[in-house]
C-alpha cells in the first residue's frame, strides 16, 4: 500500500481497542522513541512518552497490563513499554507494535551519555537487570531484546521495525499505520539531543 500525501486526518476511536488500533513503541530508550512519539502526534494520534511512566507503573505494580493510560492515548513508547512488550502483545493482540532500533555502537554511545555517572531508574534497571551502566551488559540486553521482539512478531502484519537514525520515516511508517503521509513541508521529527533519543 502506498500512502498519499494529503492533509492528515485525526484517527478516531473509543475505549481501548474498540474502533481503533493502539500503537506500542517497543524499542529500547535512545533508539528514537521521542522522535516516534512526535511523529505519531503529528499524524493525529494521542501519543505518550516517558512522562506518563508513573501512571503505567501504578498499573504494573498491581499486575495490570491493560494499561489505564490507553483509555486516553492511542500510542505509548519508551520505558517501561519495552520491558512488558510480551504482556502487551497478549493483552492487545490487535495493537500495532513498532520496534525502533539503531546501530548498536551508535546506540551504546547515546545510552552511555544518557546514563553516565548515575544510578539507573527502576525502568532502566528492569530493562538491563542492573543498577549502573555497563557497556557489555547493556549491549547484550539491547541485542537480546531486539532479537526476541523480531522473532516473536516474525510474519505478522501488526509489526514494524523503524530505524529513524538511518533515515526511516513517513514513507515507511504511514502505510503501516494506514494513514496519509503529511504534506512535504512536514519533516519527520528528529527529537532528542545530538546523541539521539
Amino acid at each position: 500500500m502506498v500512502a498519499e500525501r494529503r492533509p492528515v486526518t485525526k484517527p478516531t476511536g473509543s475505549d481501548f481497542a474498540g474502533s481503533r488500533r493502539l500503537i506500542f513503541g517497543v524499542g529500547a530508550h535512545r533508539t528514537g522513541t521521542s522522535s516516534l512519539t512526535e511523529a505519531l502526534t503529528i499524524l493525529g494520534f494521542r501519543a505518550s512518552h516517558w512522562g506518563d511512566r508513573a501512571e503505567i507503573r501504578r498499573d504494573l505494580d498491581q499486575g495490570i497490563f491493560r494499561l489505564s493510560l490507553m483509555k486516553r492515548m492511542d500510542a505509548v513508547s519508551d520505558l517501561p513499554i519495552p520491558t512488558i512488550w510480551r504482556n502487551l502483545a497478549s493483552t492487545f493482540p490487535d495493537a500495532r507494535f513498532i520496534l525502533t532500533i539503531r546501530a548498536p555502537e551508535e546506540w551504546i554511545e547515546s545510552v552511555e551519555w544518557h546514563t553516565r555517572d548515575r544510578q539507573l531508574v527502576q525502568e532502566e534497571q528492569e530493562f538491563y537487570n542492573r543498577s549502573t551502566f555497563d557497556r557489555d551488559s547493556f549491549l547484550a540486553a539491547y541485542t537480546a531484546h531486539n532479537s526476541a521482539v523480531i522473532e516473536y512478531f516474525s510474519g505478522r502484519d501488526n509489526f514494524l521495525t523503524l530505524n529513524i537514525s538511518a533515515g526511516d520515516g513517513w514513507e515507511k511508517m504511514c502505510p503501516f499505520l494506514e494513514v496519509n503521509l503529511p504534506s512535504e513541508d512536514i519533516s519527520f521529527p528528529r527529537a532528542g539531543s545530538s546523541k539521539g533519543s
